[in-house]
């Protein structure tokens, strides 16, 4: 059930990559960026762009962050025209303390919409799937998405900072996507991504990929003839039809791959069996399980008075240190007619799994949606910051906030926000830090 990279895509390993820069506002001589040697030669992209504000920050092709500081852009999918809930989709890269809009990428026919982001872990570089667009009520996610990394290099003309955006196609086949990628799906007999994230040296690509009830974790080289690895792995979820997401960090030793896994039922998709798999990448492709360190989260004994931890929503998320283990989840409460519950964001050991600590505990109520419970972002390297939605009773939780170390909730601006027609729920767009 592997990927099996195609014969073109191999044969094309020994060219460099064809890069589309943005091109600036001025009409001035541009300074030619170097373009990483780990990207491979495909066809050209046509970029649409806008400056809209310069700004420092760290380079898209350096190394994975090790300190815990916010990065200072972040990428989500807007419409490229109106109606915003109707329309092909491009990256937008904003400045995370204003929401200013720095730049705008699109990729060029077949690929006329942008689906998704994720985040690599590393300032200014994201993974983005780009798709054709043929919706279906509103639904593009039948479509396979083709996977590019969307860079923010900052660098200077004529002694003025600029930002300099692209989008560079990654060496796998399209694939289908659905909504995994950004949370939660329903388990299905059609192959698709549902994770995505980059190496701290930026060499390796790694994807969770799912089908039925078995997935399978793949690390693609990004350059060179390595082969790829695959390491697989099943659930056997007690309840169908069952829904799961994951997330992937990858360990600043540069080799151990953090695999979240989630699975459950409902709207909450509240989930007490929460684990991750610390996965050794330099072992050979085989069992998932025989290759990694599992560990299982631990909940308290349930306490309905208290509003004790007793669930993840949604997959765990590793810090890179490799210390600690985050998820949003909900806690015990008094069974009530009006469908109230308290959330919370829930701190684990990553070396034995037990609990040890539960931030910004609240209690949401009535017609809950999807977007009422917490969901993290952006985590730092040792997890005293994190960004994350959910946190707050307002705007059925569709707004953005930093947590500080302190536990401070400092809201940040949120400009992709949409609505459907006749629909009250509000849709929030993919975003990535």
């Amino acid at each position: 059930m592997g990927l099996v990279r195609p014969a073109a895509e191999r044969q094309a390993q020994a060219r460099r990559l064809s890069t589309v820069h943005l091109l600036p506002r001025a009409t001035r001589p541009r300074l030619l960026l170097r373009v990483p040697a780990a990207l491979l030669a495909v066809p050209a992209l046509t970029l649409a762009g806008v400056l809209s504000g310069c700004g420092a920050g760290t380079t898209g092709s350096g190394t994975a962050a090790t300190s815990d500081t916010v990065p200072p852009y972040y990428a989500e999918t807007i419409a490229i025209q109106p109606p915003a809930y109707d329309a092909p989709l491009n990256v937008s890269i904003r400045v995370t303390a204003t929401g200013a809009e720095t730049a705008a990428l699109r990729t060029g026919p077949p690929y006329q919409s942008i689906g998704f982001v994720a985040g690599t872990g590393k300032p200014g570089l994201w993974i983005v799937g780009a798709q054709p667009w043929h919706p279906v009520r509103y639904d593009n996610s039948a479509q396979p998405a083709k996977l590019y990394l969307a860079a923010l290099n900052p660098t200077t003309i004529d002694g003025e900072p600029l930002n300099d955006p692209m989008l560079t196609p990654l060496p796998v086949p399209p694939m289908r996507a659905s909504q995994l990628i950004d949370g939660s799906a329903d388990g299905s007999s059609v192959r698709q991504l549902a994770a995505a994230t980059l190496s701290p040296d930026g060499r390796r690509l790694a994807l969770v990929i799912t089908q039925a009830d078995t997935y399978q974790v793949s690390v693609y080289p990004v350059t060179g003839d390595a082969p790829t690895r695959t390491w697989s792995g099943q659930l056997s979820p007690t309840s169908k039809p069952f829904k799961w997401s994951f997330s992937l960090t990858w360990l600043s030793d540069d080799k151990t791959l953090a695999v979240g896994v989630g699975v459950g039922v409902g709207v909450a998709m509240v989930d007490s069996t929460a684990a991750v798999r610390y996965l050794n990448t330099a072992s050979p492709g085989s069992s998932l399980a025989q290759a990694s360190r599992t560990v299982a989260l631990s909940f308290p004994a349930k306490d309905a008075k208290t509003g004790t931890p007793d669930g993840c929503y949604g997959a765990p998320v590793a810090t890179s240190d490799g210390q600690r283990v985050l998820c949003p989840g909900a806690a015990t409460y008094l069974v009530n007619a009006g469908g109230a519950t308290k959330v919370g964001l829930w701190v684990f050991s990553a070396r034995t799994g037990t609990l040890t600590a539960a931030w910004n505990k609240h209690t949401i109520c009535c017609a809950l949606s999807s977007t009422d419970f917490p969901r993290i972002l952006w985590v730092s390297p040792h997890g005293d910051l994190l960004i994350a939605d959910g946190m707050s009773t307002q705007n059925q939780g569709a707004q953005l906030f930093l947590r500080t170390a302190d536990g401070t909730l400092q809201q940040l601006p949120w400009k992709g926000l949409t609505h459907r027609p006749n629909q009250a729920s509000i849709i929030e767009p993919s975003v990535a830090w």
